[in-house]
Parts: C-alpha cells; sequence; structure tokens
C-alpha cells in the first residue's frame, strides 16, 4: 500500500512541469529539452519513452520534435498543453513558440515574439515581487543583514545559519536573495548591507507584515523560556486610554524606536550582540460591543 502511495505521488511529480523553463525556451524543442532533462535530473532512470508516455506522443516522433528534424503540429501542441495542465496563459506561450517557427506568416510571428515578450516582462517583476516578500515575510533576512554590523560577523554561510539557527540552504537562499536584490554586496573581503536599497512600504504586501510579525513574536515568547534575565528586557502594560489618544501613543512608540535605533547606529563600542524590539499595542475588549 506504501509502495503504491509512493508511485502515485512520483507519478504526479513527474508530469507536474516547471513554468520558468516555458517562459525561459525560445523555440518547443527547446522547452521538451528543458523539461526532459529536468525530469531526469529528479529521477536518472527517466526515459525519453517514459517521458513521449507522459505527453502520450510516440516516442520516434517525439525524438524528431526534440531534435527539430520535424515540426509540431496543433493536435500535438494540444497533447502537450493537456498532458502538462498548462494554464490559459502557459498555453498562450506555448502557442506563441509554435507561432515563432511558421516560415509563412511574418506578421504572426511578430505578434508572437511582442507576446513572449510581455509574458517574459510580467515574470520577470512577478518573480521580483515574489523574493521581495520573502524578504520580508522571513525574519531571518533582516537579521542577516544586520548581522554585518557585528565585530565578529563572517561572511559564510556555516557560521550565520549556527548563529540564527536555521538551516543552512535556507541561509545560502537568504543571502543569494538578498544579493540579487542588491540589499547585501562584497566589499574587501566581506559582506555588508547597501546603506542606500531598501524594500519601500509600498511594496510590503499586508501578508507579509503579518507573517514576519508573527515569527518575531514567536522568538520573543521562546526567549521568555531560554534567555537569561540579563541578556532579555520583557515588560507588560495595561490601561485604558480614550480612541482619540490612540495615534498619540503610536507615536510615541515610534519616536522610541526611531532613538533605539539612532542609538545603535551612533554606537562608538564595537557591537557584538543582535537584538531585536518588539513592540504590540493592541485592544483587550472588543471595540465594537452589539
Amino acid at each position: 500500500m506504501l509502495a503504491l502511495a509512493g508511485f502515485i505521488r512520483y507519478r504526479r511529480a513527474m508530469r507536474k512541469h516547471d513554468p520558468k523553463l516555458l517562459l525561459q525556451a525560445e523555440s518547443i524543442p527547446d522547452f521538451l529539452k528543458k523539461e526532459f532533462m529536468r525530469r531526469l535530473a529528479q529521477n536518472e532512470n527517466y526515459s525519453l519513452r517514459a517521458f513521449a508516455r507522459d505527453l502520450n506522443l510516440n516516442p520516434s516522433r517525439l525524438s524528431e520534435t526534440m531534435n527539430s528534424k520535424t515540426g509540431v503540429s496543433l493536435p500535438t501542441l494540444e497533447k502537450i498543453s493537456v498532458r502538462l495542465k498548462l494554464s490559459k496563459s502557459e498555453r498562450g506561450v506555448l502557442r506563441d513558440l509554435y507561432l515563432l517557427t511558421g516560415k509563412k506568416n511574418r506578421g504572426a510571428r511578430e505578434i508572437a515574439i511582442k507576446s513572449l515578450t510581455k509574458a517574459r516582462e510580467r515574470n520577470k517583476i512577478k518573480s521580483l515581487d515574489t523574493e521581495k516578500f520573502k524578504v520580508i515575510a522571513e525574519w531571518y533576512h533582516a537579521a542577516i543583514l544586520q548581522m554585518t554590523d557585528l565585530e565578529s560577523f563572517r561572511p559564510d554561510i556555516d557560521w550565520i545559519s549556527k548563529k540564527l539557527d536555521i538551516p543552512p540552504e535556507r541561509t545560502r537562499k537568504a543571502v543569494d536573495r538578498l544579493f540579487s536584490l542588491g540589499l547585501l554586496f562584497e566589499d574587501a573581503g566581506t559582506w555588508k548591507q547597501h546603506p542606500d536599497l531598501m524594500v519601500t512600504e509600498s511594496e510590503i504586501p499586508v501578508t507579509a507584515i503579518r507573517q514576519y510579525h508573527r515569527q518575531m513574536m514567536q522568538k520573543a515568547f521562546r526567549s521568555i523560556e531560554e534567555a537569561s534575565i540579563e541578556r532579555r528586557f520583557v515588560q507588560s502594560m495595561t490601561f485604558a486610554i480614550s480612541k482619540d489618544r490612540y495615534r498619540d501613543v503610536c507615536g510615541k512608540i515610534q519616536n522610541l524606536l526611531k532613538e533605539a535605533w539612532e542609538l545603535s547606529e551612533g554606537d562608538d563600542n564595537k557591537k557584538n550582540e543582535l537584538y531585536a524590539i518588539n513592540i504590540q499595542l493592541f485592544p483587550l475588549t472588543d471595540g465594537n460591543p452589539k
């Protein structure tokens, strides 16, 4: 039973395509080659015959198509779309790749080129937005940036991983992401955070902010149990206030955070510790009583 379940999961995984490969492809044969190599990397026993079976195509015909010895017909294009479970927009990309190889209709090729360019640009923007989302949503990105100010900082994945207690592979991806966004750069053999680049507030989705605060609250909770009193400062206060003064209190808190930041920036001593401040001001009573 377990073996059967594993086989089903394996078959489903092998049928799934990589959308990035479709957008990166220069032609349908190029896409098929890339998709086949992706599957082969997942399973070294995967064969061209298995690929043909998964696409519901003749193996020899598929081989000729991948090697550009024969063209792709519209029925074949439909089979590929169905078997790979392409979305409507992905089918449009596949059809544009099909039109690129057309020799008779020059106008159709030009339209396909423009359509592909727009699709790739949209994907580039979407990918960038996803990367920015992760930088905000996952707490360790900000931690890595600030760690570069530590006297003991090492531009080393394993060192950062142990200090922050996160897996090395996750650390590596985070560092690559920070470099790709320009938030981190290399200087004189070490890493530094870019002083002028940041993710602006307008670019931050609400869901990313919520996820970040949720993670930081969890870490604050852990510090109560794990960090000594000498290394943590946790206080709580409950008070009644009018709704009109709520914004005034928020302003005071923001000034406090700003002053704390300025103290850390103006610290002439060598920095040897990384701290986080979490402040929550939230209602304990129902603000809309029936």
